[in-house]
C-alpha cells in the first residue's frame, strides 16, 4: 500500500491546528468529504472498521481516508477486536468478542468522528482506556457542543446509536449532511438556540443525568 503525503496531516491534527479557524461551512465540507468517500467505500462492498481520526488525512484541504489494514469484504464481517481507537469502536464489541462488524460499524464510528469535528477534540481523551470501555458499553457518549446545528447534533446521535439496528446507512449519513443548508449555517437552530429559548428541558435534563451517571462510574 503506497501512502500519500498529506499537507494537512491527520483530521486530528488539523483539527488541532485549524479549529479556532474554521467556520461551519468548513466543518460541514469535512463531514460531506469523510461520508461521501465511505459511502464510495460501502458502494465498493468494503468496510474499513478501523476509522478514527488518526487515519482520516487532509491534503490540501481535501480529504483522504487512509489505513485499510483491517477493511474487509462487507458481505463477510469479521469478528475481531484488534485495532482501533476504543472511543471510536461499535460498542457491541465491548459486550460480546462474539460480534461481526459490518457496515453499521463504520456509521458508528463516522457519529464520533462527526463529534469530533464540531468540538475539536478527540473524544473521552481525559479519561482512561477502561473506563472508555465501561462508560460506552453503559450508552454513554460524549455531549453535543454548544453552537452546533440541531440537524447535525441529531445526526451523529443517530450514527452512534447504541443498537446497529437503528443506525442509519451510510447512503441516509450523506443524504441528511447534504439536506443541512450550508449558505445559511447560521440561521440554523443550534443547540445553544434551544437552549436560550427553554426548549430544551428534556436535553438539560439528559445532561445532567449523564453528569451524575460519568461522576459515578467513569471518573
Amino acid at each position: 500500500m503506497i501512502l500519500q503525503y498529506a499537507d494537512g496531516g491527520s483530521l486530528r491534527e488539523y483539527l488541532e491546528y485549524n479549529f479556532e479557524d474554521l467556520t461551519w461551512f468548513d466543518k460541514l465540507r469535512l463531514a460531506k468529504e469523510i461520508t461521501n468517500g465511505l459511502l464510495w467505500i460501502h458502494n465498493k462492498k468494503i468496510i474499513h472498521r478501523d476509522l478514527h481520526s488518526n487515519n482520516i488525512l487532509v491534503h490540501q484541504r481535501k480529504i483522504k481516508i487512509s489505513d485499510f489494514g483491517l477493511s474487509g469484504v462487507i458481505d463477510h464481517s469479521t469478528q475481531t477486536f484488534v485495532g482501533g481507537l476504543l472511543a471510536y469502536m461499535d460498542p457491541q464489541l465491548f459486550i460480546s468478542n462474539e460480534y461481526c462488524l459490518d457496515a453499521k460499524s463504520d456509521v458508528y464510528s463516522l457519529g464520533v468522528l462527526l463529534w469530533e469535528i464540531s468540538s475539536g477534540r478527540p473524544p473521552f481523551n481525559y479519561v482512561s482506556p477502561e473506563q472508555v470501555i465501561a462508560f460506552i458499553s453503559n450508552n454513554g457518549r460524549e455531549m453535543p457542543i454548544y453552537g452546533t446545528p440541531i440537524k447535525y447534533a441529531s445526526l451523529y446521535q443517530e450514527c452512534w446509536q447504541h443498537d446497529p439496528q437503528l443506525r442509519p446507512t451510510m447512503e441516509e449519513v450523506f443524504s441528511k449532511l447534504e439536506s443541512i443548508p450550508v449558505d445559511s449555517v447560521n440561521e440554523i437552530p443550534t443547540l445553544r438556540d434551544e437552549l436560550n429559548l427553554g426548549l430544551t428541558t428534556g436535553l438539560t435534563a439528559d445532561i445532567e443525568s449523564l453528569l451524575n451517571r460519568t461522576s459515578s462510574k467513569c471518573f
